[in-house]
Parts: structure tokens; C-alpha cells; sequence
């Protein structure tokens, strides 16, 4: 089951985001200053910072302070963090695109191609031009389902030497500056030889949104796309016109969200 998280939940997101980059803050700048008096006089130095130490006061007990509250700001932060994950698991952005009846722009990429590094920019790019979600493109050595275009540009990208692996990588970095749905679209067979639940784990650790698999037949897609599911991953399925109602049922009822 699916949960889509409202404009409150994102915002309890962000106002974590920033208690979190606040306490690393303090983490990386307020205990350093206990610790070096600390240390320093603890080997008989005179002064920090050109300023004598005043031996009346107990800096081994101001450092000991100073390093608790760095250790309780820590454990705040790892607190946040994990609430953060807790709450990102909760979202399916395909869901929430499409909850509203309006016109989407959907942009689709060939990850590699033009270069094998163009991925990021030509996304970024797309997203600041209006896309409302992406569709990156996994390049495969016989795209069946593509035309033209889309075959010369997975040829290239293939010579580029680009790899599935690289792509998460250059996903995970593109969600660092977006949260516009992403789906990758791409062919079983480089699925299959990844192995199903490990691809699955690094849609997941990529915040990937869904998965579009042209070649997939209804009959042996139900185990892959309820654990994408499981995952709040969108699995989605394709229909040819031919298709019979009831088979476009089904179909419709596995993909679920799109």
C-alpha cells in the first residue's frame, strides 16, 4: 500500500531538514572550542588564540561539557536523520503528481547520452523548462519497443561506457537539487542479470519513483511489481492498443499509481 504525504507532511520534512543541517552546525563549530582549551592545557600551553587561560576556571570540566552537548546534539541529529528516512518512505511523488487533474509534462532522457556525464545537466535542465516528472532511459544493446531516435541514442550511450550502476549514482545526485518524480525506463534483461531485489534496493537508495518496463508481460511482471510496491516504487506497464478490456484491467489494477 502507497501513502501519499500532503504539502504538510513535505513541510515537516524541510523544518527536520533544517533542525538537522542546524545541529550539524553546532556539531562542527560549538564543541571544538572546549576541546582544544581542553587539550591544550591539558599540556600546559598558556594561551589559545593569543588569549591567556584563566586558571581559575575548571577547563576540563568546560571541555567534558562542551563534548556532552556535542554528543547530545548528535544523537538529535542521527534522531532527525532517521525521521527524515521515515518520512520520505511515506511519499510517492508519481502518486501525488497525478492526484491532480492537469496537463504533466513528462521529459524522457537517455541517461549517457549525448556524453556519458550529460545525464544530470540535461535533467536539471529539463526540470527548470517546466518537466513535471523524468523518464530516464536505461540504454540496452536492443531496444524493441523504441524507434529510431531512441535506438541511436542508446547505441551511443552504450559507447559512452555508460553502466546501470552509474546511473544510480548519477540519480542520487540529481536528488540532491530536485524532487520532480523520476522514473527510470529500461528493458528486463539488464534487470534480470542485476538481480530483481538488488535493482529494486538501489531504485530505493536513489529515491527513484517508478519503473517502466516496455517488455515485461502482465503474466510475468506480478512478483517484480508487487516488490516494487513494497518499496513504494510505481511499477508502469505498458498497453497495446489490441489489448482487451480485461486484460487492460489487470494490467491497470498491478501498476497501481500510473
Amino acid at each position: 500500500m502507497t501513502i501519499s504525504v500532503d504539502k504538510q507532511g513535505r513541510e515537516r520534512i524541510d523544518n527536520l531538514k533544517n533542525q538537522k543541517d542546524e545541529g550539524k552546525k553546532y556539531i562542527y563549530e560549538s564543541p571544538d572550542n572546549g576541546k582544544t582549551i581542553y587539550r591544550r592545557e591539558m599540556k600546559n600551553y598558556d594561551d589559545v588564540s593569543g588569549v591567556k587561560l584563566d586558571r581559575n576556571i575548571d577547563w576540563q570540566a568546560e571541555a567534558t561539557k562542551a563534548w556532552g552537548e556535542y554528543r547530545d546534539a548528535n544523537d538529535k541529529v542521527n534522531s532527525l536523520e532517521a525521521r527524515i528516512v521515515e518520512l520520505k518512505n511515506t511519499i510517492n511523488r508519481i502518486k501525488e503528481l497525478f492526484a491532480t487533474d492537469s496537463k504533466k509534462l513528462i521529459v524522457f532522457i537517455t541517461a549517457g547520452f549525448p556524453n556519458k556525464d550529460s545525464t544530470k545537466d540535461l535533467v536539471l535542465e529539463a526540470i527548470k523548462g517546466g518537466a513535471d516528472m523524468i523518464e530516464i532511459g536505461i540504454p540496452f544493446s536492443d531496444p524493441q519497443a523504441d524507434g529510431p531516435v531512441i535506438q541511436e541514442a542508446n547505441e551511443i550511450a552504450l559507447n559512452n561506457g555508460i553502466t546501470l550502476l552509474e546511473i544510480f549514482e548519477q540519480v542520487k545526485e540529481i536528488r540532491e537539487e530536485t524532487d520532480v518524480p523520476i522514473a527510470l525506463m529500461g528493458y528486463y534483461n539488464p534487470i534480470l542479470k542485476m538481480g530483481t531485489m538488488d535493482f529494486i534496493k538501489k531504485c530505493k537508495d536513489a529515491e527513484i519513483d517508478g519503473v517502466i518496463l516496455p517488455d515485461l508481460p502482465l503474466d510475468e511482471s506480478v512478483e517484480f511489481c508487487n516488490n516494487l510496491k513494497d518499496k513504494n516504487i510505481s511499477p508502469i506497464l505498458l498497453v497495446a492498443p489490441n489489448t482487451a478490456e480485461k486484460r487492460i484491467k489487470k494490467i491497470s489494477k498491478l501498476a497501481g499509481d500510473l
